[in-house]
């Protein structure tokens, strides 16, 4: 084959049954050929961080200078595909001599152990050569950023969980987790755990947190998730006011209603007290008082004795336990056994 955008001397003669006529020299230049492809394509380093492939330049360059060269980059089932377009020469002359006058580039960060097939073609003004091409299965590298743990609430205390990060081709051997105030994040707690959740005790009810998390593999730590959504440990339900005695009134009952107290958690039941004022001491209904539950906000107490004086007291339980008791009611009086009848 003849070489491209290149000028040769032919000579023609014709030929017929008399003989062969006399020679006739002419010049004639040939077109400009695609490159032949890049030669001795090898890899210098197969870390995920920094993969660097060099090769030498085509034999043949078709007859016009190579323009640059295009290196693609293909990861199994077509992830972290990428392209290239890598100029010749690319650096400065130390560079060039550091490599013996090979082209070559250092490829971005790839995924940890995996396979990725690399091509390498040259481009002339005639187009594209064929592609040199190299295999490379990438070392491990940190895991990925670990999305921000997920924060439930129990009594005092918040339990954190996660998902496993992208381990960057080393399995993740810990995780550092660290707690802040939610407000200006100061860190008030940070500790390595094995597992993928943590529970964090002795918070203060009235206040709210976050956390973060960053995992470590045997190439080292990620970087650290975002900080998750503020939340603060559940709390007894909020002292309830007085309770409120109706009028509707028997010799042996008497109904009384009252308002739910504040909570961050739903209301599981509510305890009335009945009794007198001096039989109630150091927030604790004694024995010698009445005692109802209910899950409803009013209450008929009964077995009272007619004519009688009782006070209220409630209280109310959620997740967390029970609030303290409430201020007592207003006195209230039984109906005695004649204006009963």
């Amino acid at each position: 084959g003849l070489f491209g955008n290149s000028w040769y001397r032919v000579s023609v003669a014709a030929r017929n049954a008399a003989g062969l006529g006399d020679f006739v020299e002419i010049q004639a230049q040939t077109a400009v050929l695609r490159p032949q492809a890049p030669r001795e394509p090898e890899l210098c380093s197969a870390d995920a961080e920094a993969v660097i492939l060099r090769w030498s330049p085509p034999a043949d360059d078709g007859g016009a200078p190579v323009l640059n060269y295009v290196v693609q980059v293909a990861g199994p089932h077509g992830e972290g595909d990428l392209e290239l377009c890598v100029a010749p020469h690319v650096a400065s002359e130390g560079f060039c001599d550091a490599w013996n006058g090979r082209e070559g580039v250092q490829l971005p960060p790839l995924r940890g152990a995996t396979a990725y097939t690399l091509r390498i073609r040259a481009r002339n003004e005639a187009g594209l050569s064929e592609a040199a091409e190299v295999t490379v299965r990438t070392g491990p590298t940190v895991p990925g950023a670990p999305e921000p743990p997920r924060v439930s609430r129990r009594p005092g205390q918040l339990k954190l969980r996660w998902d496993l990060p992208e381990d960057g081709g080393s399995p993740v051997v810990e995780y550092e987790v660290r707690v802040a105030l939610s407000g200006d994040l100061t860190i008030l707690a940070q500790l390595c755990v094995e597992g993928r959740e943590v529970k964090l005790a002795g918070l203060e009810p009235g206040c709210s947190y976050s956390a973060q998390l960053r995992a470590r593999n045997c190439r080292g730590w990620s970087v650290w998730s975002r900080w998750s959504a503020p939340r603060s440990p559940t709390a007894v339900p909020g002292r309830p006011v007085a309770p409120r005695p109706l009028l509707q009134r028997t010799a042996r009952s008497l109904l009384v209603e009252w308002d739910p107290p504040d909570s961050d958690t739903p209301l599981l039941e509510y305890e009335v007290w009945c009794g007198k004022e001096e039989s109630f001491c150091h927030g604790l209904a004694p024995a010698d008082g009445r005692r109802t539950r209910t899950s409803r906000t009013v209450a008929k107490i009964s077995g009272l004795a007619p004519g009688s004086e009782y006070i209220f007291r409630v209280r109310a339980l959620n997740l967390s336990g029970w609030s303290p008791w409430s201020a007592p009611s207003e006195v209230a009086c039984t109906a005695d056994t004649m204006e009963a009848q």
